[in-house]
C-alpha cells in the first residue's frame, strides 16, 4: 500500500533495500537500451483507499565481476563470512572496468557491490532524456 502522507509516490525508481521498485515509464526505457540486462515483475499498487494506482515493477539485473581492481581505486574488504566485498565508502572517481566482460552491456550490478549500479553514457542519456525522476548519477573515469 502506498501513502502520499509519507513521501512521493510516484518516482521512477524508488531502492528500498537495494532493490529496484521503478514505474512503466522507467520499465521502457530500460528494456529499451539493454533489453538482455534486465527481469522485471509487475508489482499491483493499491491506495490506502484501496483504489488502484499506476503499476510498478520490481527490477533484477544482472551482475558482473568486471571491476579492473589493479586500475581502479577502491578498497577491497573482508566480511565475517570471509567473501570479498567493495568498501562502498571507498568506490571512488577511478573505476575501470574490463571490456572483455562489460561487452556491450550498459546496465550492471557490481559483484562485489551489489547496491552499486552502474550505467553507461547510453543508458545515462536514455534516463535522463525520459526525464525519469529519482535517480542520481556519478561520473567515474
Amino acid at each position: 500500500m502506498c501513502d502520499a502522507r509519507l513521501g512521493p509516490v510516484y518516482w521512477d525508481l524508488e531502492n528500498p533495500a537495494g532493490h529496484w521498485f521503478i514505474s512503466d515509464k522507467m520499465t521502457s526505457v530500460l528494456q529499451a537500451t539493454d533489453p538482455e540486462g534486465l527481469d522485471f515483475l509487475q508489482c499491483h499498487i493499491r491506495s490506502p483507499d484501496g483504489q488502484a494506482l499506476p503499476a510498478r515493477w520490481f527490477c533484477n539485473m544482472r551482475i558482473l565481476d568486471a571491476l579492473d581492481e589493479e586500475r581502479s581505486e577502491v578498497e577491497i574488504a573482508v566480511a565475517n563470512n570471509g567473501s570479498k566485498f567493495y568498501d562502498p565508502l571507498s568506490l571512488g572517481p577511478k573505476l575501470v572496468f574490463k571490456e572483455s566482460i562489460v561487452g556491450s552491456c550498459h546496465i550492471f550490478r557490481m559483484k562485489y557491490s551489489l547496491r552499486t549500479v552502474i550505467f553507461d553514457e547510453e543508458m545515462r542519456q536514455a534516463c535522463k532524456s525520459a526525464q525519469l525522476r529519482g535517480m542520481s548519477f556519478y561520473h567515474t573515469e
